[in-house]
């Protein structure tokens, strides 16, 4: 019975071992599995974080490259050098990852941002790559501030310090009407280290910019060769075949998560750093304790980087489709502005023109360079008395748009009328005024003479009706309201046969509208009814009018009252009657005396 119990508490103990054993295996399974999917964790955060930084840098890039084009509208629209400089110095308001901006002619700076840079010569055999391209040049890492104080890394035999300060040019050639220019940006390192930190996730990474030759450009490692030329090339080497490549490397003999990603456009490679033992430290002292805390804490840091990326990402594309909105309206406006048919002329709060267009130009057939010399008020086109007019809308303290016509002179004195209106904008917190004119010289002449036929029209002694198509009275003289007795008030918009009597038959309308159909005009004696019911008769003549594609618009009625000259021509027709009746008697009296003297004669 006890070596029964015995063997008994001996398998129970060799169970209990072999359980404890497999559980024991198991947990370090599980650890090595959870370390394994940790060091995974750490690889992907390295590539998330070195794409999305990849992406900023490209980005940054592509922005400094289009400025870089823009420069060369600079260079072609100023003629002196302090405009081109100033302009080049206003650029980097916008741009701190750039330190100073220089225009080179063969190896000489002509123009800064930097004044101090000026008639430098530049080598440029360092940059990268040697090949002549359209796309951004690198130059390796140059000590000091900007070009003035200055030197490149090849003149030093030792590492530089990080913790002088140091500046990364790069190269672009521009075409200008003034000839071929090279365009050298000096890029602040400062920026760049201040991004780095900002995307850090842990003090134990190092961001690095590699040149695609292998040139290490910028660091955070603060033992890196800054200028030189990295030993370990094999996974750079592959991320510059696939774009990017990440793996564990050995790197000095330290060990490394390593991701390498090459920026879209440009010969650079971006390269994050994790230290392996430093970030999986928490593993080796706390192992058994937090397995299940630091599952959820890598899965959550992975969350969270997820959700970082996808942020980032969606904030990105906003701002980059908010920036090509801008650039789309900026062009449109540029559009506009150039090619709209008003007169348009963009001042400064003292009166200084800082655009115009080509209308504006054409109309006051002066040059660009002339409007630059003279403040707005004091173009020799306006009159004395319209200057200070001017003047005083211009230099108000106000937003409200402001209208009104001027009457300009041109060459030799020739008189034109302008239609113009006062508009305030503002543009970086700087008020500008737009003013936008139109001539309206053919407008005012059309005017006059619509006035003097209106005139003729309103005091001409005959009556004139003017209707529709369907034959609504649209407008009548005062000639009409004498002869008829109604008002226009009572007439406009009834029809002419307001005024029709009793006197002429259907037949007779029919037969006149029949020939204004036939022939476009009818003229002839009409007899109708004023406002007291009484007889007038007119002499009428109606027109039908037609516009260019021979639609009827109008029709219009003249009429003289020939009321009087009727009854004239009536009683003239009387007297005549009642002389004829009595030379008629006269002679049938002589004549009957004749027959009767004959009839008294003997035979």
């Amino acid at each position: 019975m006890k070596y029964l119990i015995l063997n008994n508490r001996i398998k129970f103990a060799i169970s209990i071992v072999f359980a404890f054993l497999i559980i024991i295996g198991s947990i370090l399974t599980a650890l090595s599995i959870l370390k394994d999917e940790a060091v995974n964790n750490y690889i992907t955060i390295s590539e998330l974080n070195a794409k999305a930084l990849s992406k900023e840098l490209n980005q940054d890039l592509l922005n400094i490259e289009q400025s870089i084009l823009n420069i060369t509208s600079i260079v072609n629209l100023y003629e002196y050098h302090e405009n081109i400089n100033y302009s080049l110095s206003e650029i980097l308001e916008d741009y701190p990852q750039i330190a100073s901006i220089n225009i080179l002619a063969k190896q000489k700076i002509i123009y800064s941002s930097n004044k101090y840079n000026l008639g430098l010569n530049i080598d440029k055999s360092d940059f990268f790559p040697k090949k002549q391209t359209n796309k951004l040049k690198l130059s390796t890492p140059w000590i000091g501030k900007d070009f003035i104080d200055g030197s490149s890394i090849y003149s030093y035999e030792n590492n530089i310090d990080l913790n002088e300060s140091f500046f990364i040019p790069i190269s672009k050639q521009i075409k200008t009407s003034k000839g071929v220019f090279d365009v050298i940006i000096n890029l602040n390192n400062d920026y760049f280290e201040s991004m780095f930190t900002t995307y850090s996730q842990s003090q134990y990474v190092i961001y690095e910019l590699i040149r695609t030759d292998g040139i290490l450009l910028l660091s955070t490692n603060k033992k890196a060769h800054i200028g030189k030329k990295i030993k370990e090339l094999n996974l750079l080497e592959k991320s510059i075949i696939n774009n990017d490549f990440t793996n564990i490397e050995i790197i000095e003999g330290n060990k490394y998560f390593v991701s390498y990603i090459s920026t879209k456009d440009y010969p650079l490679s971006l390269a994050v750093k994790l230290d392996y033992k430093k970030n999986l430290v928490s593993w080796d002292k706390k192992q058994y304790i937090f397995v299940i805390i630091t599952i959820l804490i890598v899965i959550l840091s992975i969350f969270l980087a997820l959700l970082f990326f996808y942020l980032y990402n969606k904030k990105r594309e906003e701002e980059i489709k908010f920036h090509k909105i801008q650039i789309h309206e900026q062009e449109k406006f540029k559009l506009l502005f150039q090619d709209s048919h008003f007169l348009a002329t963009v001042i400064d709060e003292k009166g200084t023109i800082q655009d115009i267009n080509y209308m504006a130009l054409k109309f006051l057939e002066k040059p660009f360079s002339y409007m630059k010399e003279k403040t707005f008020w004091d173009l020799e086109c306006w009159s004395y008395k319209d200057k200070e007019r001017i003047k005083k809308y211009i230099t108000r303290n106000t937003n409200d748009k402001l209208e009104d016509e001027f009457l300009v002179f041109g060459k030799n004195q020739s008189e034109k009328f302008l239609d113009v209106s006062f508009s305030s904008i503002t543009v970086d917190e700087r008020r500008l005024i737009v003013v936008i004119g139109l001539d309206i010289t053919q407008r005012k002449e059309k005017e006059k003479k619509l006035k003097q036929a209106y005139t003729v029209f309103d005091n001409t002694r005959d009556g004139i009706m003017i209707t529709d198509k369907n034959k609504k009275l649209l407008d009548v003289n005062k000639a009409f309201e004498n002869i008829t007795g109604y008002k226009k008030e009572e007439v406009l918009n009834k029809r002419p046969n307001i005024l029709k009597s009793d006197i002429h038959t259907k037949e007779f309308y029919e037969n006149m509208w029949s020939k204004i159909f036939e022939s476009g005009t009818w003229e002839g004696e009409i007899t109708n009814f004023n406002k007291e019911k009484n007889y007038f008769t007119e002499w009428l003549t109606i027109s039908a009018i037609y516009d260019d594609n021979k639609n009827l618009v109008n029709y219009i009625g003249v009429f003289s009252d020939i009321t009087e000259q009727k009854k004239k021509e009536q009683l003239l027709q009387e007297k005549d009657n009642t002389l004829f009746q009595q030379s008629k008697q006269a002679a049938m009296g002589e004549m009957i005396g004749n027959i009767a003297h004959q009839w008294r004669q003997p035979l």
